[in-house]
């Protein structure tokens, strides 16, 4: 809706007399003309805020005035800003635009809108105080629904940024963590509170592929409160604010982490109050991971958004979130990003500040636009936390990587070049080194910590960190199987498993483990040697064809690949827990991750003499992707051999009750120095291939020794982001690609 087109030149000048204006006068002026405002033709909501200019707008000159005309026309949250001069004003929010010149009368017609719909550019308080008015056009529309199948699930350490569901009355609910929070004495998931539901309600998430519960909904939960209450110096009769904030109490605190995902660590939260709110929070830049709509960047528009009236009381919501004035791609939240915490995103510190959690959202239709523009609903964090009498843990297994194995993976590619024997190749992959690993004295527990969300992901990690989470995520149905292969279940009749069944090298092939997989009734249908094939291939080509950034991407991410299959789990139907015993459930984390990553010295120690003496036994170069494959099972024999899976599981369970780092240390006794000598194996496979697919792609006359350099990060970056890179196949679509 729009003000009459008069002559209104001070309201367009920058005006001091209004930037005396603060919080307390503006929810005063709101509180007197809020019903008022609500009366007229298409008003929606109010707000208060700071003037919105339209961006096509011209600056003022140096004398405070607009060196030429202004534009008019419709007033959206989209084509205005916030500027430096914005003074203080309402926001009042329309369903329609009316053009100024409806409100006048003309001779001899009547007008085509009633004069008493009219929104003024200011209102008088009883004081003589003048308060600006600006008015925007935001029809309300209706956001589109959650899919979890957008989310991006934990594998074992969930926090913050990740989903939790819940079943209500036979459907699904699903929600986004906040962060951790505790009472003193408990630590708790904080989230939405009609997500969590009635206390005892029982909490779910996906960890590493399985739907698992990870706590009950406590009760400890707050759906609204008074604004006088929350806010007692403010105006604000009969007016409440959403809360809907639930916490979840948490079953093993030893799965969580206070990261959030997509944020990493943080600093403690915005304290906000009456006494320091300021109107310097609109147009400030505010950052979240929402579990649908992932990163989310925007500024706070409006504060105390007057959106509803229900039973003589008016509902608010202290920040409304939007779209950043320069933000080059759209602003979206939807549902299922309640629960979320936004951080303060200021340029002079590396780590964000909490100053909200969102409960909801709002669509707005925007000019015409057939796309509804979302905004988030949002509560200010230190409210909530002062209601439930919590405080923010920003502390809690801050070391914990994103993904299990980081250390394992990149410790086993760093230390493989100690085993190559070619000397060019061995250059090349050395000046690449830290495009694919890490020096092995910088390995450490924190190693893979944030490394998903930084816009270089060294090679070794790529098909956790890069192909399994985030925005180059591929299909789970995909890429999971080549991570393993369960091959030490007994055959029902022969009583044969794969591993005895591919002592005859011809029956690695997929329709034999085709026949094996519906013989044991084996889900997974893992394809790691033959992803291993697959890789080894392309390497060998992209030789061929004088492709040397390419090669060493694939060499890089072949490294995982390797790394898996020297890992006991990764080739056990009993890769997390003995289906006969639940109690061993949760070893797979505890043995391939904790248990390493614990022992990283160790590692780093042993795993150079290892190496070196196997090395000395290497094999001669193999020729072809099937040979590369039978390497790899011959690796895969030798590691169970070594580490018997049930016995890992049976210790698993000794030590269940022991504290983390307790039972981390008593697996390493028992199992420590077999570990280490399968790493140690692993390695010097992966030398064998790279240098075997070197030899077979004619590596030493493809390339000069000038050839031989590092690789830029955002090369690599671009390859292996890329869909056709190394693309990923079930067991079904593996079965033609191989050559």
């Amino acid at each position: 809706m729009s003000r009459r087109n008069k002559s209104r030149k001070d309201i367009f000048a920058i005006d001091n007399d209004y930037f005396h204006l603060k919080i307390a006068d503006l929810l005063e002026a709101r509180e007197l003309y809020h019903v008022h405002f609500m009366h007229k033709k298409n008003v929606v909501a109010t707000a208060i805020g700071r003037y919105r200019v339209r961006k096509g707008d011209d600056w003022p000159d140096k004398k405070g005035e607009y060196s030429v005309g202004r534009l008019t026309g419709v007033k959206t949250l989209e084509n205005t800003e916030v500027r430096f001069y914005s003074w203080p004003c309402l926001l009042v929010f329309v369903e329609n635009w009316i053009p100024a010149g409806q409100f006048e009368k003309k001779p001899g017609k009547p007008r085509s809108v009633s004069e008493d719909d009219w929104i003024p550019p200011w209102v008088y308080m009883p004081d003589g105080r003048k308060v600006p008015v600006c008015v925007v056009q935001a029809p309300r529309a209706r956001p589109g629904p959650a899919s979890v199948g957008n989310c991006v699930f934990p594998s074992n350490a969930i926090g913050g940024g990740f989903p939790v569901l819940v079943n209500v009355q036979e459907k699904e609910r699903l929600a986004s963590i906040g962060c951790l929070v505790t009472d003193g004495h408990h630590m708790y998931g904080l989230t939405n509170r009609h997500v969590c539901g009635e206390p005892g309600d029982v909490i779910y998430s996906v960890l590493g592929g399985n739907k698992v519960r990870v706590g009950k909904s406590a009760s400890r939960q707050v759906s609204r409160e008074l604004f006088t209450t929350l806010y007692p110096v403010w105006q604000g009769k009969d007016v409440y604010v959403n809360l809907d904030v639930g916490l979840i109490e948490i079953d093993n605190v030893n799965l969580w982490t206070s990261q959030v995902y997509g944020i990493g660590k943080f600093n403690t939260m915005e304290d906000l109050s009456c006494e320091n709110m300021s109107l310097k929070l609109i147009g400030a830049p505010v950052r979240a991971y929402g579990c649908v709509s992932r990163q989310m960047r925007g500024e706070i528009q409006a504060m105390f958004y007057r959106y509803k009236s229900a039973g003589g009381f008016e509902y608010v919501a202290d920040f409304l979130i939007g779209a950043r004035t320069d933000a080059k791609g759209e602003f979206q939240t939807h549902h299922g990003d309640s629960g979320t915490v936004w951080f303060l995103d200021t340029d002079d510190d590396r780590r964000l500040t909490p100053i909200a959690i969102q409960w909801g959202g709002q669509a707005f239709a925007g000019n015409g636009q057939d796309i509804p523009k979302s905004y988030a609903l949002a509560t200010c964090l230190s409210t909530v936390c002062n209601r439930l009498g919590v405080d923010i843990v920003a502390d809690w297994a801050v070391d914990l990587p994103e993904y299990w194995g980081a250390v394992g993976h990149y410790s086993i590619a760093a230390l493989a070049l100690g085993a190559i024997r070619d000397g060019k190749l061995k250059k090349l992959m050395e000046k690449n080194l830290s495009c694919i690993s890490f020096q092995i004295e910088e390995l450490s527990s924190k190693t893979g910590a944030g490394l998903s969300k930084e816009a270089f992901v060294p090679l070794a990690d790529v098909p956790d960190l890069v192909w399994k989470m985030g925005p180059y995520r591929r299909p789970k149905a995909y890429e999971s199987p080549n991570h393993f292969a369960d091959m030490d279940k007994p055959e029902p009749g022969t009583k044969k498993t794969l591993l005895d069944i591919c002592e005859d090298k011809s029956k690695i092939n997929v329709k034999e483990w085709q026949r094996y997989y519906e013989a044991t009734h084996d889900e997974g249908r893992g394809i790691l040697p033959f992803r291993i094939w697959q890789i080894y291939a392309e390497m060998v080509k992209f030789l061929h064809n004088k492709q040397k950034d390419r090669f060493v991407c694939a060499a890089g991410i072949l490294s995982h690949y390797v790394a898996d299959a020297c890992q006991p789990l990764h080739i056990s139907y009993r890769y997390d827990g003995d289906p006969d015993d639940a109690a061993s459930k949760g070893v797979h984390s505890a043995f391939d991750k904790a248990m390493v990553e614990y022992s990283t010295d160790e590692i780093k120690e042993a795993l150079p003499g290892l190496i070196a003496a196997k090395a000395k036994k290497m094999p001669t170069p193999v020729t072809g992707g099937r040979c590369a494959a039978e390497v790899t099972v011959d690796l895969m024999r030798r590691t169970l051999t070594s580490i018997n899976p049930k016995k890992a599981c049976e210790a698993y369970v000794r030590y269940a009750d022991f504290k983390p780092k307790k039972r981390s240390a008593e697996l390493w006794k028992e199992f420590g120095t077999k570990m280490q000598d399968v790493m140690a194996d692993g390695a010097v496979t992966l030398a064998h291939l790279w240098e075997s697919a070197w030899t077979e792609g004619k590596g030493n006359d493809a390339f000069n020794v000038k050839d031989l350099v590092a690789v830029k990060e955002e090369k690599l970056a671009k390859i292996y982001q890329g869909k056709d890179f190394l693309p990923s196949y079930n067991i079904n679509g593996i079965k033609n690609k191989l050559h």
